[in-house]
C-alpha cells in the first residue's frame, strides 16, 4: 500500500443528524458515516473522494464527536419508540482508514450502538485492526463484516486502488473473525467489462476467498457518476478509457439515490453476472447480484447479511433520518451537462 499524505481535520458538527436511510434497502437500516472525505482515492470512487488530481487524497474530516452524537440520536429514537434494525458504518468514506483518530472513533461508535442492542453492518475495503477484530468477536451476533475487493491481479489493483491495502491482506485479515463466528461477506466491485470479469479474473478472486473462508460474494458493475466521471477521465490507461466511453456512450442518465447514474449495457452486465454466479458457486461460494445497484437485473437480490441472533421485529426508525440526496431530475440534468465522460476524458495522454 502506499502511503499517502492526508489532510486531516477533527470536527464537532452538532447541527445535522449522522443516521440516514440507506437507499434501496431494508427500512430500519440506516447508514452512518464517522467522517467526509477518504484517504484511499480510488478511481472508481462514487463518492467523488478521489481528490482534483487523480491520486491525490481528499482532506479528511473525522466526525471527533461521533459516538456521544450517536448516542443522543439513539436514545431519540427509543423515546420515540422506534430504533433501527441495523447500522450500515461506511456509507460514502471507508470507516478503517488508517487514520488513528478516524478509527478510534469507528471503535467508539461501534460500541456505543452495540451496547444499546443495535446491529453493526461494517464496510471497509481496508484490513480490520485488531481492537475492531476483538469487539466485533466480543459481540459475534450483532455484526456483520462487508470488505471489498475489486481484483486479485495487481496490474488492475495499481490502476483502480492505488493506495488500498493488496486484495490478499485484506481477506487474510479476516481468518480470526470467521473462526469466532462473525459473518463476513465479500463484495466483488466494481466489475469492469475485460479488466476484471473474465473467467480468470472472477475464479482468482472466488479462489483467495475460498482460502480464507469467506462463503458469502456480493457483485456489482461499475457504474457511471459525475463524480466517477471525473475519476476515470484522469485516473484510467487510455486503452480502458476509451473502451469505457463506448459502452457508455448510448446509455441515458438515470435517476439514483446518490444523484444520477450511467449503467453499463444491460446485455453485457447480465452476461457477466451469469459467468460470475457459475464460476462462484462452482467454487462452492453463495453469491448474490445486488438488487440495490442493479434493479433490472433479473436475477439481482437484496442482500441478506446475517447477524446470528440478532432480535427482530423491532420498530424501524428509518423515518426518522430524511435523505439529503437532490432531487432526481435536478440531478439528472447536471449530469447530463457533463457530458459523458466530461471533457478532460475527451482528451487523450
Amino acid at each position: 500500500m502506499k502511503t499517502a499524505t492526508t489532510s486531516l481535520q477533527l470536527a464537532l458538527t452538532p447541527e445535522a443528524g449522522l443516521l440516514k436511510p440507506v437507499p434501496g434497502c431494508e427500512e430500519g437500516v440506516l447508514a452512518l458515516d464517522v467522517a467526509e472525505g477518504c484517504a484511499a482515492a480510488c478511481v472508481h470512487c462514487v463518492g467523488g473522494h478521489s481528490g482534483e488530481k487523480y491520486g491525490a487524497p481528499t482532506q479528511v474530516t473525522v466526525v471527533a464527536n461521533a459516538a456521544a452524537r450517536l448516542e443522543a440520536e439513539l436514545e431519540g429514537l427509543a423515546g420515540q419508540g422506534r430504533r433501527p434494525s441495523r447500522i450500515r458504518l461506511g456509507w460514502a468514506s471507508d470507516p478503517l482508514l488508517p487514520i488513528p483518530e478516524l478509527r478510534t472513533v469507528t471503535l467508539a461508535v461501534m460500541q456505543v450502538a452495540l451496547d444499546r442492542g443495535v446491529a453493526v453492518e461494517l464496510h471497509t475495503r481496508n484490513v480490520v485492526p485488531e481492537d475492531v477484530v476483538q469487539l466485533m468477536k466480543a459481540h459475534r451476533h450483532m455484526v456483520h463484516l462487508v470488505v471489498g475487493v475489486m481484483s486479485v491481479r495487481d496490474s488492475a489493483v495499481r490502476v483502480y486502488e492505488p493506495e488500498l491495502p493488496p486484495p490478499a491482506g485484506r481477506l487474510r485479515a479476516v481468518r480470526p473473525l470467521l473462526a469466532a463466528g462473525v459473518p463476513v461477506t465479500l463484495r466483488v466491485e466494481p466489475l469492469v467489462p475485460l479488466v476484471n470479469d473474465t473467467q480468470a479474473d472472477l475464479e482468482a478472486v472466488f479462489d483467495l476467498a475460498v482460502k480464507n473462508g469467506v462463503r458469502r460474494v456480493e457483485l456489482a458493475y461499475l457504474a457511471l457518476t459525475p463524480d466517477t466521471a471525473k475519476s476515470l477521465s484522469r485516473g484510467m490507461p487510455r486503452m480502458h478509457r476509451e473502451m469505457l466511453r463506448g459502452l457508455f456512450a448510448e446509455q441515458p442518465w438515470l435517476p439514483w439515490a446518490g444523484g444520477s447514474r450511467k449503467l453499463l449495457p444491460r446485455m453485457l452486465r447480465e452476461a457477466g453476472y451469469d459467468r460470475a454466479l457459475a464460476a462462484a458457486r462452482r467454487l462452492g461460494l453463495i453469491p448474490t447480484v445486488c438488487a440495490t445497484a442493479e434493479p433490472e437485473i433479473r436475477l439481482a437480490r437484496h442482500c441478506v447479511r446475517p447477524l446470528g441472533d440478532t432480535p427482530s421485529g423491532r420498530p424501524s426508525a428509518a423515518s426518522s433520518a430524511a435523505s439529503s440526496a437532490p432531487p432526481a431530475a435536478k440531478a439528472v440534468a447536471a449530469a447530463a451537462q457533463l457530458g459523458l465522460f466530461g471533457e478532460a476524458l475527451l482528451k487523450t495522454r
